[in-house]
């Protein structure tokens, strides 16, 4: 890279020097569409503020060095030499300005309404602080302060607050405009042995500094934007791809674009799921072999030769068929998304039935093949095997969809690697399901809650999923033992210690059940009698519990499981 041609200037600058200049005041710097909005929460803060006030602390102390508060990247425009578009450092400049607002309205109270009381050379510095302040706020067109972003609301929320105008604390620049204060006036009564208005302003005018680093050309600010991901800072691969979009895109469908992505994020909330993810999704559609590198690295390679807004219209279809996918009332797809608990690498069976409907599957056959997938899935996560193998079974199916010959039959007939590399049958595999959940310490198997949902929900779903709408549960049951871990007195029969985990002693219930069940028998017959609980004979004080009933509700619970996923049960 040669940074000759990426950056025209670096300067290191002081705050007032970035903010303001005595000769051109009509500059500022302006957001482009493509970055996220102002988001910094209260730790931020906070530590932002500390920092200023310890590092003014220090310099009283004698330690008279700058104090370094970062970079700043910016792209001044042809068209428009004084709007200077902010690539990096938004959330600080956004910050600062609205703490320049505080320390004015301070300075304003203390100094500025009673300037004839001063002396004459401090009623100089006065009135000279007060003009440094406003111009560090404003540009000199009218209604233009020095921080504008190119999303209308934010600056208008962020002029509303410079002209004191009512604040609404839940727009999140207003509510960190009272953070600050809140946390200014704290600091001031904590250093108020060594703290004077003057001299705290001229030290953060002054005595802050960042780097400048002015870019050359637009490509040249958008490189930058995209290494600057892979330095930790505050970008991430979306980001990146919405700059490379509108990049790639005329001036003229700019506006367009930026309505296609906010109604994008506004799905993707919709949806309890993040663009970055839905990305890595419709990636995997196109790259089931190798997934490697971040987002935008392999978006870029996707759709080099794509018209862009033809890539963004097919992302937005994309998601579409997600979305169609997650609204299916379908049992199987409930377990597929129960199992998501399972970690990073169980994502991988969403690729496979949104690329189905992509490709313009019938409902019918994606929910033969959900089916398909569960069978698998649990094969594999019951006789031991990692997520990892799960992945690669699930890519090799979304092959056969990516290929010509993309029939069911195809897909029905692949393998996964237990088969073909480990020597198994799916007799054996079936014969592993059946002795790990009679014999397996249930309560402490990750899966364990995913698997009661999926035996509680898939007789449910089948009376109801064609009468009401069903929405998707997540897992927030607990597990509970029927025969308590440690009972109370007893009233129950001593059941012995290996059958109190197993399969057959256990059962979801919601946590304010499982509460006021405790350990108490009657409470639990209560309870337990008068809700839908699986394959369980009245439980009463004169027929309680035992070993017999766990081991033949055990059986029960595996004969309908291997039902539903399509296997011999074993005895």
């Amino acid at each position: 890279m040669n940074n000759n041609k990426m950056i025209n200037n670096v300067y290191h600058l002081s705050l007032i020097e970035l903010l303001y200049n005595a000769a051109n005041n009509e500059f500022y710097f302006s957001i482009p569409l493509y970055q996220r909005d102002y988001s910094w929460k209260k730790d931020n803060i906070s530590e932002f503020i500390n920092d200023i006030f310890e590092a003014y602390d220090a310099y009283l102390n004698g330690y008279h060095n700058n104090y370094f508060f970062g970079s700043v990247i910016t792209l001044v425009e042809d068209k428009d030499h004084n709007k200077h578009n902010l690539i990096d450092g938004q959330q600080r400049l956004t910050t600062f300005i609205l703490f320049l607002k505080i320390m004015q309205k301070d300075f304003n109270e203390q100094c500025l309404s009673k300037i004839a009381s001063y002396p004459e050379d401090d009623q100089e510095i006065i009135s000279e602080l007060s003009t440094y302040l406003r111009n560090c706020l404003w540009a000199k067109k009218k209604e233009i302060c020095k921080i504008m972003s190119e999303k209308s609301n934010d600056s208008s929320y962020l002029i509303d607050l410079l002209l004191d105008k009512d604040l609404d604390n839940k727009i999140l620049i207003h509510k960190n405009y009272y953070l600050l204060k809140d946390f200014y006036d704290d600091l001031k009564k904590e250093y108020s042995k060594n703290f004077n208005i003057i001299k705290f302003i001229n030290f953060v005018l002054s005595n802050i500094e960042f780097v400048k680093v002015e870019t050359s050309s637009r490509s040249s600010a958008l490189k930058i934007f995209s290494v600057l991901n892979t330095r930790g800072l505050e970008l991430n691969s979306t980001d990146i791809i919405k700059a490379e979009m509108m990049y790639y895109l005329n001036d003229s469908r700019h506006k367009d674009f930026e309505s296609k992505w906010r109604a994008l994020e506004q799905k993707s909330s919709e949806l309890n799921t993040s663009l970055e993810s839905l990305f890595k999704y419709y990636i995997t559609m196109y790259k089931p072999d190798s997934i490697k590198g971040t987002n935008d690295e392999n978006i870029r390679e996707l759709w080099k030769d794509k018209d862009k807004w033809d890539a963004i219209i097919e992302f937005e279809n994309f998601i579409s068929c997600y979305e169609h996918i997650m609204n299916m009332r379908n049992s199987y797809i409930w377990c597929l998304r129960h199992l998501l608990i399972m970690g990073k690498n169980a994502y991988t069976w969403i690729p496979v039935l949104t690329f189905m409907k992509f490709k313009n599957y019938s409902d019918n056959d994606i929910m033969y093949i959900a089916e398909f997938l569960v069978k698998w899935h649990w094969l594999h996560l019951i006789n031991g095997y990692t997520i990892e193998k799960i992945k690669s079974f699930n890519f090799a199916i979304v092959r056969v969809i990516k290929s010509d010959n993309n029939s069911i039959n195809e897909i029905i007939k692949l393998e996964p690697r237990i088969i073909t590399y480990d020597n198994k049958t799916l007799e054996i595999l079936s014969k592993g399901v059946c002795n790990t959940l009679r014999i397996s310490n249930f309560y402490n198997l990750k899966w364990g809650r995913a698997l009661l949902y999926f035996l509680y929900n898939k007789p449910l779903l089948e009376t109801l999923e064609n009468t009401i709408d069903i929405a998707f549960t997540p897992l927030k049951s607990t597990i509970e033992h029927i025969y308590p871990q440690n009972p109370k007195d007893d009233i129950w029969i001593n059941c012995s210690e290996d059958f109190k985990h197993r399969l057959g002693n256990l059962t979801l219930l919601d946590k304010r059940s499982n509460i006021q069940a405790s350990n108490d028998i009657d409470k639990k017959i209560k309870i337990y009698n008068n809700k839908l609980f699986m394959y369980t004979p009245e439980l009463s004080r004169e027929n309680p519990w035992s070993d017999e009933k766990i081991a033949l509700r055990t059986e029960e619970l595996i004969k309908d499981f291997c039902e539903y996923i399509n296997i011999d049960y074993y005895k």
